[in-house]
């Protein structure tokens, strides 16, 4: 996650805060009774304020946990993810060039084949340039075999 996004969370977290607490503090209230009768409808107004302002505190607290939980959630999902695409663009640029070395080794493999077929089907080639041909073609395979040996395509479950 970036700073601006941390900076953005922590902001409505704390902005969450302050409007409860305001709106907490501009409520109406009722002057408490001086009686020490419990049963007086001040008395049971007192007792839903304070039960209002219990549960107000902890969903403001819970709301809290809930954003830092969130932001800490999001921090290391963001950094799994650049970590993967970091690993993905090495990986494709490896593979690029695997495949650039491995692409050069098939061309030469065609222009050997064609070569090879040319002389082949060739109706004036003697035996020995058709032999030659051949010689040609089959060690055109073993330096192309060579390069893709030397060039493996790399492993895929790398990331």
């Amino acid at each position: 996650m970036t700073q601006t996004a941390l900076i953005s969370n922590a902001a409505f977290s704390v902005g969450g805060l302050i409007v409860g607490y305001v709106l907490g503090r501009v409520a109406p209230r009722r002057p408490a009774a001086h009686s020490n009768d419990m049963s007086t409808p001040d008395h049971q107004h007192s007792r839903v304020v304070k039960f209002t302002a219990i549960v107000l505190f902890c969903l403001g607290i819970g709301t809290t946990a809930v954003a830092a939980f969130t932001s800490v959630q999001r921090y290391n999902d963001s950094e799994l993810f650049r970590t993967t695409a970091e690993c993905q663009a090495q990986w494709n640029q490896a593979f690029r060039a695997v495949l650039v070395e491995r692409n050069k080794a098939t061309d030469q493999e065609r222009a050997a084949q064609r070569a090879l077929l040319g002389t082949v089907l060739n109706p004036a080639a003697s035996d020995g340039d058709r032999r030659g041909a051949l010689a040609t073609y089959y060690d055109v395979l073993r330096q192309v075999d060579a390069t893709r040996a030397d060039n493996p395509l790399p492993a895929s479950d790398r990331c």
